[in-house]
Formats: C-alpha cells, structure tokens, sequence
C-alpha cells in the first residue's frame, strides 16, 4: 500500500504532467496557425511576383539585361547636352591664342 503522502505527490505529478500536455497542445496549435499564415502569405507573395514579372515582361527589358550604357548614374554625351558641339576642343574656353 502507498503512503497518503506518496498519493498526493502521485496526483501532483499527473496533475503537472496534465498541465504539460495541455501547454505543449497549446503550442503545437499556435505553430500549426503560424505555419498555415505563413503558407498563404508564401502563396500570396509568389501570385504577386509572377503579376509583377508579368508586367515588367511587358513594359520592357528586365533591369539586369540593360547595357552599361544606360546605367542611371553614367555621364551623358556631351552631344546630347550640348547640340552642334561635336569636334569641339574640351577645356580651351579661356585659353590665349599663343603669340
């Protein structure tokens, strides 16, 4: 036969081991919801992408297929600037005709 005190540390035990269970449950629910969450937001994003792939496929060529050339930070041509310039002689504006 058990002791009353050895009963009483048995029910605590099953009592904690209860409680364990329904957290650990508790838990495993709260990762499932995450985990369908992220699913949708994961389908959600690639439905995006593939619009937005889509409409850039239709505007023009993709960012990374432009030649260096048409880099947004390239210097102009100083042609474009500066019509009828061609042939002209950089850094002679102020410069003496030498005697």
């Amino acid at each position: 036969m058990s002791t009353p005190s050895r009963s009483r540390s048995s029910a605590k035990g099953e009592e904690d081991n209860t409680e364990w269970r329904q957290a650990i449950k508790r838990r495993q629910l709260a990762s499932e919801r995450q985990m369908q969450a992220l699913l949708q937001e994961t389908a959600r994003l690639r439905e995006e992408n593939t619009m937005l792939r889509i409409q850039t496929s239709s505007t023009g060529p993709p960012r990374g297929q432009r030649s260096r050339g048409q880099v947004a930070n390239s210097r102009p041509d100083l042609e474009s600037i500066y019509p009828g310039t061609t042939g002209a002689i950089p850094k002679t504006c102020n410069v003496r005709p030498q005697e």
